[in-house]
């Protein structure tokens, strides 16, 4: 028996802590499944690295020498030298279309799994997917002081009203706002590869019903862009990671 792999990719401006819970939770359910104490098994991984400019790298990388093609292509490199055996590869918010594409890219997935997740068309890049205030105050946040080049810095009160609405202020403080680190918006600038919206492996779309960030509407059509995706509802904001980690794992169980 050999147990799933499973590869978390967080979105902009986080890093693999915003999977602590969801990875937790499922760590302990899988530990709880008979299969567990067959003699050949064999526990699978579940793994959410820091993207290029975010989390542990952040004063690392260059946000000028990044960009989406590097992103995908160290994810890709990444399952590669990991020795991840058909991934479950799931998103969170903007890196909806880098999961897309590396899905495309490693053929050999085991599923997809999209929350809150930008899904754009062929026309438009995951930026774009965004509501028109939204990337107006982005777009106007990029002159706030200390902010790196090609990047956006995401201010509290932003966070508070975009990501962390749903969120009591010391939860959102203690577990996000505090974490948050410039957006280098390079990785995010690309346009789709039109046959990676078109994933050919089993897709889960999980739409948060009260993300003011990547509006629940945008999120509907989004999902039903995709081919026979699953859709599931959430009732939450964008942090829905954080904020409601139990029902992300118990969805990811059903890959496991």
């Amino acid at each position: 028996l050999v147990m799933t792999d499973f590869l978390l990719i967080h979105g902009p401006g986080h890093g693999s802590w915003a999977w602590d819970g969801v990875k937790g939770t499922l760590e302990d359910r899988l530990r709880r499944l008979p299969g567990l104490y067959h003699s050949s098994y064999s526990a699978g991984s579940i793994i959410a690295p820091d993207l290029p400019g975010h989390g542990s790298r952040y004063s690392q990388d260059n946000p000028r020498h990044l960009s989406f093609e590097h992103c995908v292509d160290e994810l890709q490199e990444f399952v590669n030298t990991s020795c991840m055996s058909e991934p479950v590869v799931v998103a969170h918010s903007l890196s909806g279309l880098i999961a897309l594409e590396l899905v495309r890219r490693l053929g050999n997935a085991k599923a997809l799994v999209l929350i809150g997740a930008a899904v754009p068309d062929i026309f438009h890049n995951a930026l774009e997917t965004l509501p028109i205030p939204t990337r107006a105050l982005i777009h106007a946040l990029r002159l706030y002081p200390n902010t790196p080049p090609e990047s956006v810095r995401l201010i509290k009160e932003f966070a508070l009203l975009f990501l962390c609405n749903d969120m009591p202020f010391p939860e959102a403080a203690s577990t996000v706002i505090s974490k948050l680190r410039p957006i280098p918006l390079r990785l995010w600038d690309s346009l789709p590869n039109p046959i990676a919206l078109e994933p050919a492996c089993p897709t889960t779309y999980m739409l948060l019903k009260r993300d003011r960030f990547l509006w629940p509407s945008a999120q509907r059509k989004m999902a039903a862009s995709l081919p026979n995706a699953d859709l599931v509802e959430i009732d939450c904001g964008h942090e829905a990671t954080i904020s409601h980690s139990r029902e992300i794992a118990n969805v990811l169980l059903q890959y496991a």
